[in-house]
């Protein structure tokens, strides 16, 4: 009776993930519960949690995404909780499913998939060595034939008239687009966004222009560009644009610490906005939503934010989170990252506006609640 409630409880358990975990973060901690619960009560002596349903459920987490999401969400979160992509693909040996409906995304974005699967694949830090050491394995074993043999020369002849033919079909599909300019999609596929980043992190610091203009188009977040860029003013501009209000909040200081509201500098959203304007597509389709840097400046920015009260009801923050956020931004200064600035006082303003806001925001529950007090003298 009780291994069959547990598995039941597993299934259930199993069945939810694709709802709780939005973000790898939350499926790598939900992993690591897994393996800590399924070695102490698993069904199995000394599980390490990853069964069959296990498998198959962050196979399906994968695939679930669409593409643009996926290629966000992978190149954000890379590493977390002492896991990587990379470590779930290998556990979990992903691969499309044959029982997937004509109607799955996986079938209508094949190639996107399959590039971004093979971006995790490349990128991981011991890549390189791995790849040596296979093939030093390689070439100290001794020459196996092919299973298959050899093909007859008729065969082979037909072959390459095959592949000449699909490459010539293909090279003409290409020609024939170009014709249909008008008819493209105007935004960028996971594909582009996958070399896009790619590119971002290959960039020096001597590229900022070029870095700018990949984080305008492909709205990176600071999580995927390059810690050399992060000490630039011009970069903290350019994903401000897109930042949400949590990032903001969060990122406060070291946006102060860079003199990004300082009012002789007021004209970096000039020359943000000279190089949006010479940006065609964008990955996101919501880019009109935001500022495009005309006639703006960051602190009018930060404040037209703050004081967005349907923002500060859709995110329901927490009054105590401005009131930290606050706090910090007030004292001037970070001791542990030895960082300073002058607080600016219409960036005060708002966010004393917004945590009153905040208060204002949370609903009344109707709920009678019983606080209880220690006051003894004793920690018991």
């Amino acid at each position: 009776m009780e291994k069959s409630y547990q598995g039941c409880l597993q299934k259930a358990a199993l069945f939810a993930v694709h709802k709780v975990c939005v973000t790898p973060t939350h499926l790598f901690t939900f992993i690591d519960y897994c393996k800590v619960v399924s070695k102490e009560s698993g069904l199995k002596k000394d599980s390490n949690g990853w069964g069959r349903a296990l498998r198959a459920t962050v196979v399906k987490w994968y695939y679930n995404h669409t593409p643009n999401r996926l290629a966000f969400i992978i190149t954000k979160y890379r590493y977390r909780e002492s896991y990587s992509h990379r470590d779930l693909f290998c556990l979990c040996h992903i691969h499309p499913k044959r029982s997937f409906s004509s109607e799955h995304n996986y079938w209508q974005h094949q190639k996107e998939y399959d590039d971004i699967f093979k971006h995790i694949a490349r990128n991981h830090k011991g890549n390189e060595k791995e790849g040596k050491e296979r093939k030093r394995r390689q070439e100290l074993l001794p020459d196996k034939q092919s299973k298959r043999g050899r093909l007859d020369p008729e065969e082979t002849e037909q072959v390459r008239k095959n592949l000449e033919e699909l490459n010539l079909e293909r090279s003409e599909e290409k020609e024939a687009s170009k014709d249909f300019v008008g008819l493209a999609n105007p935004f960028v596929d996971a594909t582009a966004y996958i070399n896009a980043f790619n590119r971002l992190q290959e960039l020096a610091s001597a590229n900022l222009e070029e870095a700018i203009t990949l984080i305008l188009q492909y709205g990176f977040e600071k999580e995927q560009v390059p810690q050399k860029f992060l000490s630039f003013k011009e970069v903290w501009g350019a994903l401000l644009r897109r930042m949400s209000l949590s990032a903001i909040l969060k990122n406060m200081d070291k946006m102060s610490s860079v003199d990004l509201f300082e009012e002789q500098d007021a004209n970096i959203f000039d020359y943000l906005s000279g190089v949006l304007s010479n940006i065609s597509s964008f990955f996101y389709d919501d880019y009109e939503n935001y500022t495009d840097f005309t006639n703006d400046d960051p602190v009018s920015l930060i404040v037209r934010r703050l004081n967005d009260i349907e923002k500060l009801r859709q995110e329901r923050f927490h009054p105590l989170a401005i009131l930290s956020a606050k706090t910090s931004y007030e004292h001037g200064y970070e001791m542990k990252r030895k960082r300073i600035w002058k607080p600016i006082k219409s960036i005060q303003r708002a966010l004393d506006s917004a945590f009153y806001n905040c208060i204002n925001v949370i609903g009344v529950t109707h709920r009678r609640y019983l606080i209880a007090v220690d006051i003894s003298d004793s920690m018991d």
